[in-house]
């Protein structure tokens, strides 16, 4: 798989951390379409991980400002 985009959800504790920060510098990591386009979006946990619908209503709304900086209104 070669996505576009990468929404990525990265846990704030040392052991994911780490592995993070390795992760970046591998050459698979590296030869990524999104990756090598800059197109790789570190998101927060709230509100993408909260099952409400407030929560689903701004996913949309953060889905659309992650999604539309190639297409300015």
């Amino acid at each position: 798989m070669d996505p576009d985009r990468l929404l990525l959800l990265v846990r704030q504790e040392d052991e994911t951390l780490a592995y993070w920060k390795t992760l970046q510098y591998s050459m698979p990591w590296q030869e990524l379409k999104a990756v090598r386009n800059n197109r790789v979006y570190l998101i927060p946990s709230d509100p993408w991980v909260e099952y409400s619908a407030c929560a689903h209503d701004r996913i949309i709304d953060e889905s659309l400002k992650l999604f539309s900086e190639d297409c300015p209104k």
